[in-house]
């Protein structure tokens, strides 16, 4: 298997999770020493550079000297993440079986290197947004929050992510500045372009993978589970090749519909509605996920009984979480698909990700059957008050 970049033929070559580094998993960029020039040489920068953290709801200050004593225990975004009907970038929430837990990302590049992040076995822990950086470039005064930080039992990876094409001038002088900070610490950093990330499609065994990767919240939030498309992580006794890389950036799509509906909504409504269509909050293998994003953006992910369903609406519903994002996940057990329904603050904007067993067009398998999950949804959500819609497919 061969991939071509720029003229340059490359051989794909396969790699165990248990044994690949960070790096081996995206393609870099190299700052540009004119950037890197125009940070300040002030002697005591270890002392005025600061870092800013969120721990709970308290922001904790950190001097860059003291960066390695951060409290990376506590892993709350500096920065909330934001949803909203019509939006450009595509966020939204990937769950790492490394972490354990959901992690926010601001677009389909994040989510990617998440994904790859996720496959490295030497990775433990990821923090979404970690800090945000306070410098001085010879200009004044600058900041910067970088996307991810992975700590590894070696040297932790301080991770941007940005599309080269995409990387204007003040971008390369706060990616110096993020560089310079993290060696400092003797943290690794990089600005990652594209990924190499290729989940072979062979069919894992799922049998002889350890029990965490066959938990239900790792097969609804991995669309092509079912047919042996996504990636795993694997150590050393357990089976299944898992990746190819072929040296070039790999384009991935996802999907969803907004719909905006003509006065406040609330969970409950929508999903009595949807009931009625077919639908339910019961999503394999039995039980009840839904999210709420409060203040302090935690992104928190709950399992319950369908018989605690009540309770978990009445929660969702409350009048406190109204400024807040929330999210159900719901299933249709005769379509055998189902997804995450997203409630954004004040509930007129709605969105839903397709996020299990999505349903593909037969002829054109590269594409969800978006047209299905609409007659699926819009006679439904029409008797909630639904005012219009727009469907997308996005291409990465």
């Amino acid at each position: 298997m061969e991939s071509r970049d720029g003229g340059a033929v490359h051989e794909a070559r396969p790699v165990w999770s248990h044994t690949c580094a960070v790096d081996e998993l995206f393609l870099p960029y190299s700052v540009p020493e004119e950037a890197v020039g125009r940070i300040s040489g002030n002697p005591d920068w270890l002392r005025t550079w600061t870092t800013v953290w969120k721990a709970g709801k308290a922001k904790v200050i950190v001097p860059v000297r003291d960066l390695a004593t951060a409290p990376t225990a506590a892993p709350v975004p500096v920065r909330r993440f934001s949803w909203r009907a019509g939006q450009r970038h595509r966020p939204g929430l990937e769950f790492l079986v490394s972490a354990g837990r959901q992690h926010g990302f601001e677009s389909l590049a994040e989510r990617r290197l998440l994904l790859a992040l996720d496959f490295a076995g030497s990775v433990v822990e990821v923090l979404s947004q970690p800090f945000r950086l306070r410098f001085a470039p010879l200009d004044g005064e600058d900041s910067h929050t970088p996307d991810f930080l992975a700590p590894t039992p070696g040297a932790a990876w301080l991770l941007d992510v940005r599309p080269a094409e995409r990387i204007k001038e003040e971008d390369q002088v706060r990616f110096a500045a993020a560089a310079r900070a993290a060696a400092a610490v003797g943290w690794r950093y990089a600005v990652v372009t594209g990924s190499v990330l290729t989940p072979c499609r062979s069919g894992p065994d799922t049998s002889r993978c350890p029990a965490r990767l066959r938990s239900r919240r790792y097969q609804d939030q991995r669309p092509g589970w079912e047919n042996g498309s996504t990636a795993l992580r694997s150590t050393s006794e357990d089976a299944g090749l898992l990746l190819t890389l072929p040296g070039g950036p790999v384009g991935s799509r996802d999907a969803d519909i907004d719909f905006t509906f003509t006065c406040p909504t609330t969970v409950r409504a929508i999903l009595d509605a949807l009931t009625r269509a077919g639908w339910s909050a019961a999503v394999p293998p039995g039980g009840v996920s839904y999210m709420i994003n409060d203040a302090d953006g935690m992104y928190e992910w709950y399992d319950g009984t369908l018989d605690g369903l009540g309770e978990a609406l009445a929660l969702l519903d409350q009048p406190g979480n109204m400024p807040y994002t929330v999210a159900l996940n719901v299933y249709h057990s005769e379509a055998r698909t189902g997804g995450m329904l997203m409630f954004m603050p004040g509930r007129t904007d709605v969105s839903f990700v397709p996020t299990m067993e999505r349903r593909r067009i037969p002829v054109a398998p590269e594409f969800t059957d978006l047209a299905w999950y609409l007659h699926a949804l819009v006679p439904a959500l029409v008797t909630a008050g639904l005012e219009g819609y727009e469907a997308k497919e996005i291409h990465y």
